[in-house]
C-alpha cells in the first residue's frame, strides 16, 4: 500500500516537538460564540486514508461473497492472512484502453462518503483501538471542530475515494464531490465551504477546483487548506514500486506488498518530478547507473526494475493528470484562498541507493534530506510558486511530521486559525 499514510496507520512516526515556532501567516483564532462558525468544512484525505469495501464473488473467494473491510484491516496484514488482502485490493492496467480495474469477480467500494466517520477511522475496529488506535485518520481534527461549534455530517463532512486511482480516473468522484461542496453550503445558510486536503488529497483537492468555473469557486469555496502535499512526489513512491514498503511492520514482507503496489495509478502519479530534483539531481543509483527524476529516467528504472506495465502505466498517468498553466510544471493556483501547511526540519529518507545491493528485490539505502519524514521539502514546499498572498499563504511547522501536521496539536491549531481567521 501506498505510503503516505503509512506513519498515520502505524505510528511509525511519531515526534515529540517541545517548543514549536510556527510561521504564521493569520492571527489566532476568533472568539465567536460556542456555536459559531465561519466555515462549513468539505475534508478530502490522502492516500490510503479512506476505508474501503470488497467483495469477492468467485468461488472460494475470501467473504464468501459478502462485503467485508479491505482497508483498512489490520487483521487481513497478519502473515496468514495478508494475501488475502492483496488478492483483494489487486487491479489490473489495460495499455490498449488505458483502464485500470479490479481483479475478475472482485468488486470494491467506498462508504460513508459525506459523513464524518469517512474521515475519521480507517479501521473502526477494538484490534485497531488496542493496537495504539492506529485506525484513527482525521478524527483528533474532527474532534476539535466539533468542540468549536461543527456538527457532524452537516458542518463537516468528508469526501473519501477510491486512492488507487488517480483524478483522471475518478470522475464520478468530482461529480459528488461537486455535489457535496453545494450541498453543504446550502445546508449551512449559504456560508462558503473550507476545502482541507491532507496528502494526495491535496493533488486531488487541486485538481478538482482547478476543473470548476470561476464562478462556481467564488459562489461556493471560500477557503482551501492544503495539509503536507507532495506537490512534486515522493521517493517513498519510487521505492515501493521497486522494492516494496511494509508500512514499518516487521512481520510484513516488501515483496509481498510490492505486488499490488506496483499497480496503483497514484503510485506513479506520486514518483518524484524533474521540476523539482534532488541536490545533485540523481533519485536512485545501482551498481550499473543512476536515474533522475525525469520522465525518460522514470520509464527506465520502472522498466529495469520489471514493474508490469511500468513504463506505460506511469506515462499515462503522468499525462492524464497534467493541469497546464501553473509555474515550473505545477497545476495552476487553486483560484481561491489558499493556505499551504506542512512540516519542515524533520529528517526524510530521499535518495535510494542500491550499489552493491540486490536491485531491485532489496532495500536500499538511503540518504536522508529534509522534510516532513515522508515528502522531501522541495515537494511539500513548491506552493511557494503560487505566490498565495494576499488571500493565503504558505505555513511551515518546524518538527512536525506528515502524520502530524493532521493529527498533532500544533497542525491541528494552525488549521483552527486559518479557519477562524
Amino acid at each position: 500500500m501506498e505510503v503516505m499514510v503509512a506513519s498515520i496507520m502505524f505510528g511509525s512516526v511519531m515526534l515529540a516537538v517541545v517548543g514549536v515556532v510556527i510561521h504564521q501567516c493569520v492571527g489566532g483564532a476568533t472568539s465567536l460564540p460556542d456555536g459559531e462558525f465561519k466555515r462549513p468544512v468539505v475534508f478530502v484525505p490522502g492516500d490510503a486514508g479512506s476505508l474501503m469495501e470488497a467483495r469477492n464473488n468467485n468461488p472460494g473467494g475470501y467473504g464468501g461473497g459478502s462485503w467485508f473491510r479491505i482497508w483498512l484491516d489490520i487483521l487481513l496484514l497478519l502473515p496468514h492472512n495478508i494475501h488475502n488482502y492483496v488478492e483483494n485490493i489487486l487491479m489490473t492496467f489495460d495499455p490498449a484502453t488505458n483502464t485500470s480495474s479490479n481483479v475478475p469477480g472482485v468488486q470494491t467500494r467506498v462508504p460513508h462518503f459525506g459523513t464524518t466517520l469517512s474521515m475519521e477511522y480507517i479501521d473502526p475496529s477494538w484490534t485497531a483501538y488496542f493496537l495504539g488506535n492506529s485506525g484513527a485518520y482525521g478524527k483528533a481534527l474532527a474532534d476539535r471542530l466539533i468542540k468549536r461549534g461543527y456538527k457532524r455530517d452537516i458542518s463537516v463532512r468528508g469526501a473519501p475515494y477510491d486512492f488507487r486511482l488517480a483524478m483522471s480516473s475518478n470522475s464520478e468522484y468530482f461529480t459528488r464531490l461537486r455535489n457535496l461542496v453545494e450541498e453543504t453550503y446550502s445546508t449551512n445558510g449559504n456560508k462558503k465551504v473550507a476545502i482541507i486536503s491532507h496528502s494526495l488529497g491535496g493533488l486531488y483537492a487541486t485538481w478538482f477546483l482547478n476543473h470548476q468555473s470561476q464562478a462556481w469557486k467564488d459562489q461556493f469555496v471560500d477557503t482551501y487548506i492544503s495539509i503536507a502535499t507532495p506537490w512534486a512526489g515522493s521517493s517513498d513512491v519510487l521505492l515501493a514500486l521497486i522494492s516494496g514498503y511494509n508500512f514499518g511492520i516487521s512481520f510484513v514482507k516488501p515483496l509481498t506488498a510490492r505486488r499490488q503496489q506496483r499497480c496503483f495509478e497514484t503510485n506513479f502519479l506520486l514518483l518524484p518530478r524533474a521540476n523539482f530534483p534532488p541536490p545533485d539531481n540523481v533519485i536512485l543509483s545501482t551498481d550499473e547507473r543512476g536515474y533522475n527524476c525525469t520522465d525518460e529516467d522514470m520509464r527506465a528504472v520502472l522498466t529495469r526494475a520489471g514493474v508490469p506495465n511500468g513504463a506505460e502505466l506511469f506515462q499515462y498517468v503522468r499525462d492524464a493528470n497534467k493541469v497546464p498553466g501553473g509555474p515550473n510544471g505545477l497545476p495552476p493556483h487553486p483560484g481561491v484562498d489558499t493556505f499551504c501547511v506542512y512540516g519542515i526540519g524533520v529528517q526524510t529518507e530521499d535518495i535510494l541507493k542500491y550499489e552493491g545491493r540486490n536491485f531491485p528485490d532489496q532495500q536500499p539505502q538511503f540518504i536522508n534530506n529534509d522534510g516532513d519524514g515522508t515528502v522531501a521539502h522541495r515537494s511539500l514546499s513548491a506552493c511557494k510558486l503560487w505566490n498565495l498572498a494576499p488571500g493565503g499563504c504558505i505555513v511551515e511547522l518546524p518538527g512536525v511530521s506528515h502524520t502530524e501536521a493532521l493529527k498533532g496539536k500544533t497542525g491541528i491549531d494552525e488549521i483552527m486559525n486559518i479557519l477562524f481567521r
